[in-house]
């Protein structure tokens, strides 16, 4: 009769593992972690070699799952990070027009006054 095996998952590190099938107790040590923890899901049991297949088919699926996550959260982070700086060069370009058409337009206003006043330079002759 051959010996049975498990396929369990670590709650600490998430990794799947194969750990022999105990009648006695319901207590396993992850191997990656070290953690030592109770049996709360069987995945898969079958023979040793059918459990290191299942084992590097759900590590390889959760590593995927794992990058597409990271990857997905980067590009989200990258967009934040674009629509900002483009919100941020909207507002430089605007306050700059804005402060260019100030300028100009005290350029060209002549004072209420100005045809008014005599030029100081005509009188000291």
């Amino acid at each position: 009769m051959p010996q049975i095996f498990n396929i369990v998952k670590c709650y600490q590190c998430n990794m799947y593992q194969v750990d022999i099938d105990k009648k006695s107790t319901n207590k396993w040590t992850c191997k990656l972690c070290g953690s030592k923890q109770s049996l709360k899901q069987i995945f898969f049991q079958g023979e040793s070699k059918d459990c290191r297949l299942k084992v590097q088919q759900l590590n390889e699926m959760g590593s995927k799952i794992q990058e597409q996550i990271a990857e997905t959260k980067l590009n989200y982070l990258e967009n934040q990070t674009n629509q900002q700086q483009h919100q941020n060069s909207y507002e430089n370009n605007s306050n700059v027009s804005y402060q260019q058409q100030n300028i100009l337009s005290n350029a060209t206003k002549v004072s209420k006054w100005a045809r008014f006043l005599t030029n100081d330079s005509d009188d000291d002759n």
